[in-house]
């Protein structure tokens, strides 16, 4: 029973008895379920409710209650190691772009670590406008590029 919980949301018990109470559709169960599994493989897991105003690397307030379920998830699975991933859409100028998504990525990084997650498990990259997963062509496209990922490392 989720109780006065809606029916697209789901509440988990994580390993250290912290409740997580997240969107069935979200990111946030996929990593779950790969740290669950205790993979030997990587695995890399886009943060969809991850976003920043217009050019620069302010957060969206918006953003902080997915930060906030991912520390939680690396503070129950304490031997997990991930690099953030910073990318961009193509418009402007590369070299920019490449510094900007360098910047996110850190951002991103540094909120995790104000929030309890130790910085030694985590490393911030940023790829710019290389490596996108949808057509720059149309605005749709260009919102998918610009994102933060994680990617989690063998253990």
């Amino acid at each position: 029973n989720t109780g006065d919980i809606r029916d697209d949301f789901v509440r988990t018990k994580l390993p250290n008895g912290v409740e997580l109470i997240t969107s069935k559709s979200g990111v946030e169960g996929e990593l779950l379920g790969f740290l669950e599994h205790g993979s030997q493989e990587s695995g890399e897991f886009i943060l969809d409710e991850i976003s920043f105003a217009a050019g620069n690397k302010t957060l969206k307030s918006s953003s902080r209650e997915q930060l906030k379920n991912l520390a939680k998830i690396l503070k129950a699975y304490p031997n997990t190691e991930i690099v953030i991933n910073g990318y961009t859409d193509n418009l402007g100028v590369k070299a920019h772009n490449l510094r900007l998504s360098r910047e996110r990525a850190s951002y991103v990084l540094q909120e995790l670590a104000r929030i309890g997650v130790d910085k030694s498990r985590m490393t911030a990259k940023g790829f710019g406008d290389d490596h996108p997963v949808a057509s720059n062509n149309s605005e749709e496209g260009r919102m998918r590029n610009r994102r933060i990922s994680i990617y989690v490392t063998p253990k």
